[in-house]
């Protein structure tokens, strides 16, 4: 298994065009895109930029309201009917949308095993745990990955 690199780092996932710069035109052919290849996108994935960078879109040119609720109380983090997780570990202004069924992860039971033996010398007692985990996307063309900068 390789070290985990996070789902922005998946090859083989599926890119928005143009990005998400402006308005949400380009994130809504990414989710048509995804549903083609047979995802059912159950969640978008943001950086906290990112995500004050989409609440900060405005409903037009010389509007001051927000196009993501009322401006003065917090809107419930959905975006396009999909609920919004903020992670800090995505990269500045970047997001994904994601099929949960895409990622898969296996998780064994906690084993624990002890010695009076192996340190005999002293009046001690060794002792070992191991965990087994494993974890991968099965299809990566169920993720889409975006950014809201220009030209990026």
């Amino acid at each position: 298994m390789t070290n985990p690199t996070g789902l922005i780092n998946v090859v083989d996932t599926v890119s928005a065009d143009a990005g998400v710069y402006g308005d949400l035109d380009d994130l809504v052919e990414l989710i048509a895109t995804l549903e083609v290849n047979g995802a059912q996108p159950s969640h978008i994935v943001l950086d906290p930029m990112g995500w004050a960078s989409l609440r900060n879109l405005k409903i037009g040119t010389n509007y001051n309201a927000t196009l993501l609720g009322a401006g003065t109380e917090d809107v419930v983090p959905r975006l396009l009917s999909l609920p919004v997780l903020k992670s800090r570990f995505i990269p500045a202004y970047h997001g994904l949308v994601i099929d949960q069924r895409a990622v898969v992860s296996a998780i064994g039971p906690v084993t624990v095993a002890t010695s009076e033996h192996a340190l005999f010398s002293r009046d001690a007692v060794q002792m070992r745990a191991t965990w087994r985990i494993g974890w991968g996307v099965t299809r990566p063309s169920w993720i889409g990955k975006f950014s809201m900068q220009p030209g990026s």
